[in-house]
């Protein structure tokens, strides 16, 4: 289990304007994985998202962005307890659906796009929980090797020769 000082540092770091230096999916896989074991955990990654989105101005936007994203992920993939403490501060969230802090309008309707999601995933609940089920399946088929997506068919085997097979396939040619 990771210190508070280390999950806070990976969470600035994967909202930070400059990148992450490192497999970003792999830290922000640890991070909602460690959040499954203790609270704490939670209660830190949140902390960072929630600062990253008040000091989401001007140029900062990618902060606001890039929290957004991470609340994505922790809504869908991580404890039910997520939901609660992003519901307590849908204010935030609400907020960021009319973001106008940014000159660049691409940026603008990114930030918005996001916020507007999180905000109906919110409101939603049905449609958050069916989100929910769908990822922890595709996780569990993953996990142990069923998914459909994956098996490999056997080779058809054919008792013809080219010619004759060619004939079958087009017969007007």
């Amino acid at each position: 289990m990771r210190k508070t000082d280390d999950i806070r540092r990976c969470g600035s770091s994967l909202t930070s304007s400059k990148g992450f230096s490192g497999n970003g999916r792999a830290a922000l896989s640890q991070m909602i994985e460690d959040s499954h074991e203790t609270s704490h955990v939670l209660v830190d990654v949140m902390s960072v998202i929630w600062t990253r989105l008040d000091d989401c101005r001007g140029p900062m936007w990618k902060h606001g962005l890039l929290a957004l994203q991470i609340l994505k992920k922790v809504l869908v993939d991580g404890p039910l307890a997520a939901i609660c403490e992003a519901t307590d501060n849908i204010d935030k969230i609400r907020a960021l659906k009319s973001y106008t802090e940014t000159a660049k309008h691409s940026h603008r309707d990114e930030v918005q796009a996001i916020a507007k999601e999180i905000y109906n995933l919110l409101v939603d609940r049905a449609r958050l929980f069916r989100l929910r089920r769908e990822e922890a399946e595709k996780r569990r088929q993953i996990k142990t090797g069923t998914s459909s997506a994956v098996k490999r068919r056997a080779p058809v085997r054919l008792n013809m020769g080219f010619k004759n097979l060619h004939q079958a396939l087009r017969p007007g040619s």
